[in-house]
């Protein structure tokens, strides 16, 4: 008795998964398809969709029976059930329609969840991503420009560099001659004391 409790117990939490999340992004009016991964349905699973963690019974498969539920209406015909996969596909979605999604797949090997988080979007966002990639391509397209600026000043500011110092170094030259040629100049016009006693 202990032995069979122990494997009911086992065989109900096999494969259960709560923390997966995948998200999904749709823009408005377009049609988003959460996919189960399987690429069919055995006869005895049992296929559960819900709308916000639980509170909303959406879909239905159960011995390859097809059921949509959605009695808030929040939905109305917009969903539909792949009847292999199990996968649903939610046609012109609306803003409403964000949300987490979750799948609950019942079969012989156990119970696992699946979560999808999805956001419907409008234009801005796709607006926005335009203009982000319109000002890289702006970045990309002027980089070389920047480069060769930047270059260009560091080239001029080496020029500069070594003509201050040519200057300096001329300057201190001429300097010197200018102080020799005073000496020399001066010499010639003092006249020696001996030759005036004379």
């Amino acid at each position: 008795m202990w032995t069979c409790v122990f494997l009911v117990c086992v065989t109900g939490v096999f494969g259960v998964d709560a923390d997966e999340v995948k998200s999904v992004s749709v823009m408005k009016g377009d049609s988003a398809t959460l996919y189960t991964d399987v690429t069919h349905i055995q006869i005895n699973d049992r296929i559960l969709w819900m709308f916000e963690f639980h509170d909303t019974l959406l879909a239905e498969i159960h011995a390859q029976n097809v059921n949509i539920y959605d009695s808030n209406e929040i939905f109305g015909d917009r969903l539909k059930l792949d009847s292999q996969t199990g996968s649903l596909i939610i046609t012109n979605i609306r803003n409403t329609d964000s949300g987490v999604f979750t799948l609950v797949t019942i079969s012989n090997r156990g119970t696992s969840y699946k979560r999808f988080n999805v956001t419907v979007y409008g234009f801005l966002p796709l607006l926005s991503a335009s203009r982000t990639r319109q000002a890289t391509d702006i970045h990309i397209i002027l980089l070389p420009y920047v480069v060769f600026v930047c270059l260009l000043m560091g080239y001029m500011c080496c020029c500069c560099c070594v003509c201050c110092l040519y200057c300096k170094k001329r300057t201190g030259r001429e300097k010197k001659n200018m102080s020799e040629y005073t000496e020399v100049i001066y010499s010639l016009h003092v006249k020696d004391p001996l030759q005036d006693n004379e």
